[in-house]
């Protein structure tokens, strides 16, 4: 399949992110993160027309170890019966700001959230100084950084996202929505491509729910077997923050 200069742009782009592209019918891209970005989907539209469901890797078609229209299928299939809990935007500024700082604290996360009666924001911070500080004596003063964001509706939430896989996503504006499964999308308006995260919250609980107890390390989900469990349980959990 012939790819376009500006295709192979911005597959190039997200590299990073996962070597395998899947296209799909008409013009669908989608990039399943790997490694640290496990947590991290990015979807678009190219100009090239795809009948079927195709892998590339390098630009050049890839016979996969797995069917891609299917794990696409799961993929979606994450979202049936899924509801939104928030919506909020970040201009570019914002999203430039808190990131150049988080780089100069050497943040580990960012946190998404939103407080009863008050505008969400973004904090970040390093996970191992916050954990230290709770477990053990120490006279360092944890440094936050912390923007505003705007046009919120909704209910309270928090969701953490780690700064490898946020590194990837380019400069934009986006619109957000925190869903109650544990993925919150966000829609860069300019290239009109989407990211999905899962939520990499702390805390022991929620990554023994993840790990041990379903014996994975990612809710982005392909497994229709397992994939209404980690809903519903994400779900109660989603929903006793909010409460």
């Amino acid at each position: 399949m012939k790819l376009s200069v500006r295709t192979k742009k911005i597959f190039d782009r997200y590299r990073r992110v996962g070597a395998e592209v899947i296209l799909g019918p008409p013009n669908r891209f989608t990039i399943f993160g790997e490694g640290v970005n496990n947590g991290l989907v990015v979807q678009g539209r190219i100009q090239e027309n795809c009948e079927e469901y195709v892998v590339l890797k390098d630009s050049k078609k890839f016979k996969a170890k797995y069917d891609p229209e299917r794990k696409v299928g799961y993929f979606t299939e994450l979202f049936v019966d899924t509801k939104s809990i928030a919506t909020f935007h970040m201009s570019s500024r914002i999203q430039q700001s808190i990131m150049k700082e988080a780089r100069s604290l050497k943040s580990t996360h960012l946190r998404f959230y939103r407080k009863p009666d008050n505008p969400p924001r973004v904090r970040a911070f390093d996970a191992r100084k916050y954990y230290e500080g709770m477990f053990f004596d120490s006279d360092e003063v944890e440094k936050y950084g912390t923007r505003g964001l705007l046009k919120a509706t909704g209910d309270p939430f928090y969701v953490y996202f780690k700064m490898a896989s946020l590194r990837t996503v380019p400069k934009d504006d986006f619109e957000v929505t925190v869903f109650d499964n544990g993925l919150t999308e966000m829609i860069a308006l300019k290239s009109d491509h989407s990211f999905i995260l899962r939520d990499q919250r702390l805390g022991q609980n929620f990554d023994e729910m993840i790990t041990d107890q379903l014996g994975i390390d990612n809710v982005l989900l392909f497994d229709p077997r397992i994939a209404p469990s980690v809903r519903r349980r994400l779900k109660r959990q989603n929903l006793s923050v909010s409460s």
